[in-house]
């Protein structure tokens, strides 16, 4: 894969360099959950999780002089600086997404001439995931309990939404609940009118009025399919709802 990309909104050309091999697509390094017990055969599976995602860029990097060429791979190692924050990534193919990364490695130059180099750029991504530059969203006003939404969900990975659900009608003592095709939780609690109940699946929190309350939380916090519609449904609640969510890719 070839062409350019930007870190940190910094767009590559502006630092001389050019894109002349990237990463393809594909399933990022995977994490077994594996354990053996003394006096017991073979092996107790809990399970594969995803691991980080490592990016290296093959670049070319250019001056208008051997000055220059030294002085932009100066600039190279401030821009890229890995103490600081992680910082997106974007390539110019994939222009709606970004990957929250940083370097892994120091950039390695390899000069071909007075003003140009090889660089080697190794990235570490934060987690396994391309995220949307856009956040998608959906309302829902509920008016019976149970009732149902199906927002629908770009990308080929689970999403992460925030429910954020203003009551019209004052629960007491009540449960709400968010169930999908995979997940289902429990809020049990009182709620005003004009209350906001906040569940932010990210974090594994709930919120009401912005303090979070978790007393009486049950269940899994509920994700979205990635690439499909999303049956959802809300119990013991009625009011607004407002999900939010970012699309994501592996």
């Amino acid at each position: 894969m070839t062409g350019g990309f930007s870190y940190g909104g910094t767009l590559a050309t502006a630092l001389g360099l050019t894109l002349l091999r990237g990463p393809l697509p594909g399933m990022p390094s995977l994490r077994e959950r594996l354990s053996a017990i003394e006096g017991k055969h073979g092996l107790y599976d809990f399970g594969t999780e995803y691991g980080a995602k490592e990016l290296s860029l093959r670049c070319s990097l250019q001056g208008t002089s051997s000055a220059d060429l030294w002085a932009r791979a100066g600039t190279l190692a401030q821009t890229f600086d890995p103490r600081g924050t992680y910082a997106d990534l974007i390539f110019d193919h994939e222009t709606d997404r970004y990957q929250l990364a940083r370097l892994a490695n120091a950039p390695q130059l390899d000069p071909i001439s007075r003003t140009e180099a090889f660089v080697n750029l190794d990235f570490r991504c934060k987690d396994a995931f391309a995220y949307a530059v856009t956040q998608s969203s959906a309302s829902h006003i509920i008016t019976a309990s149970p009732q149902g939404a199906t927002p629908s969900v770009g990308g080929n990975a689970p999403a992460v939404p925030l429910f954020e659900m203003v009551c019209g009608s004052a629960v007491s003592g009540g449960t709400v609940g968010i169930a999908t095709a995979d997940q289902s939780l429990s809020w049990a609690g009182t709620l005003a009118l004009g209350d906001v109940l906040s569940i932010q699946a990210s974090d594994w929190t709930c919120r009401r009025n912005g303090t979070v309350i978790m007393d009486n939380v049950s269940g899994e916090f509920p994700t979205l399919r990635g690439g499909t519609a999303n049956a959802i449904s809300y119990s013991g609640f009625r009011g607004t709802v407002a999900l939010t969510w970012r699309d994501r890719w592996l």
